[in-house]
């Protein structure tokens, strides 16, 4: 529910008039505390908007397994540069314009998914744009933070 409301919000918005989404979403219920998840999917759709410059396809799938909701959020953009991978959950690090961004939006998405007991990692998705991969306990009622 959280990403298909978080996919009509941005929907909304005239900077994704031309982005097209493709959903591969599990039917069968999943419980995840929603500590701020709706946050997290925003940011990381609007900084696919933003690396393919308005113009693209985000890919959204879910996936059950061995206790965990898999998400994955894909872009047909290009891609994260490995020289900046590893930074880019670093308070205030970021690629864009200071017009166009702080630094702490990836920063935040981690520490939400951190506090909802899972983890998030990026790579990019054998050349055609980023990927990034979240990982929650199903069911997880009272996810106990993970420390950094």
């Amino acid at each position: 529910t959280v990403i298909e409301q978080s996919i009509e919000i941005v929907n909304q918005d005239p900077h994704f008039e031309q982005i097209a989404f493709e959903k591969n979403l599990c039917q069968s219920p999943s419980y995840v505390p929603d500590r701020g998840l709706a946050v997290v999917f925003h940011n990381l759709f609007k900084n696919a908007q933003h690396a393919m410059n308005g113009v693209g396809t985000i890919r959204v799938s879910t996936q059950l397994q061995n206790g965990t909701v898999t998400v994955q959020v894909a872009d047909t953009g290009p891609g994260i540069p490995e020289s900046v991978r590893n930074r880019i959950f670093d308070p205030f690090f970021s690629t864009k314009s200071t017009e166009d961004g702080t630094g702490i939006g990836l920063t935040i998405c981690r520490e939400i998914i951190e506090r909802s007991g899972g983890t998030i990692t990026c790579d990019n998705d054998h050349g055609k744009g980023a990927r990034f991969t979240i990982t929650l306990p199903r069911n997880a009622r009272n996810a106990v933070p993970q420390k950094s």
